[in-house]
């Protein structure tokens, strides 16, 4: 059984006035999706060239990794916000894909900066890759994103 702070904390509405703005900002919008698609392959090719052109390159897409990063944690709030509750936003096989892949590679920006070298948070930065399939929704690829969703829900 679930605690009784738990089940209310999940279900605590959003104030709807801030829900309301932000709904118009970060859900059926064109140029926030693009933004998003955009942020998504930048942060994927990042990834797949790290390593490979120098040091000096590898810096600059360490910080595009990172930003990309924080961008997705300000949209994993803001999609909760817009879905009103943590219980309803959650209810979404989407959500809890997104989630997943925000907290892993949040967790490697995370250890990244406690001090753990790029090796040793590899496999959690690289989770960022699964992004890739959230793309799908965007393009022909839409039925294999509706059946990773399903199955994650």
């Amino acid at each position: 059984a679930t605690p009784d702070w738990i089940q209310k904390n999940l279900n605590r509405q959003v104030d709807p006035a801030i829900q309301h703005h932000l709904l118009q900002f970060a859900r059926d919008n064109d140029l926030y999706d693009g933004l998003t698609f955009t942020i998504t392959l930048a942060q994927s090719v990042s990834l797949s060239l790290i390593g490979q052109m120098g040091p000096n390159t590898d810096n600059i897409l360490e910080d595009v990794i990172s930003n990309a990063n924080i961008f997705f944690i300000f949209d994993a709030i803001a999609q909760i916000i817009c879905d009103g509750s943590l219980g309803q936003h959650f209810k979404s096989g989407e959500n809890i894909f997104n989630f997943w892949v925000t907290f892993l590679t949040t967790l490697g920006l995370v250890l990244r900066l406690l001090g753990l070298s790029p090796d040793a948070t590899a496999v959690l930065r690289g989770a960022a890759i699964f992004r890739l399939l959230r793309m799908c929704k965007f393009s022909f690829l839409k039925p294999i994103w509706l059946m990773l969703v399903k199955a994650a829900g």
